[in-house]
């Protein structure tokens, strides 16, 4: 095709269905990954509340209030047994860059 030409339809209309095809495969392995973030993302936000609140003064952090404060995390980091509080034992334990580590696959 000489320099100036306009492709034809037919291949403009195939070169954009593999664009839009491979959109949708990148889409679909995007999408665990920004799940993956935002739940990081809740749980770094809820984290450090509950510090925020502990350094306050506050001795018992709990889930219900950390929700008052607009924020949360996982209940992983919620102690099992009642009152419910905020682990701290188990964040002084973690190790927080592999506990935050993102995963690709």
């Amino acid at each position: 095709m000489p320099a100036g030409d306009n492709p034809q339809h037919r291949d403009a209309v195939v070169v954009l269905r593999q664009v839009r095809q491979g959109l949708a495969r990148f889409r679909q392995k995007l999408e665990p990954l920004i799940k993956q973030l935002k739940g990081h993302l809740i749980n770094a936000k809820g984290i450090e509340k509950a510090l925020e609140l502990y350094l306050n003064g506050h001795d018992l952090v709990t889930g219900k209030s950390l929700k008052g404060y607009g924020t949360s995390v996982s209940d992983f980091w919620i102690n099992t047994d009642y009152p419910y509080d905020f682990d701290f034992s188990k964040l002084d334990k973690i190790n927080l860059t592999d506990y935050f580590q993102i995963s690709h696959e």
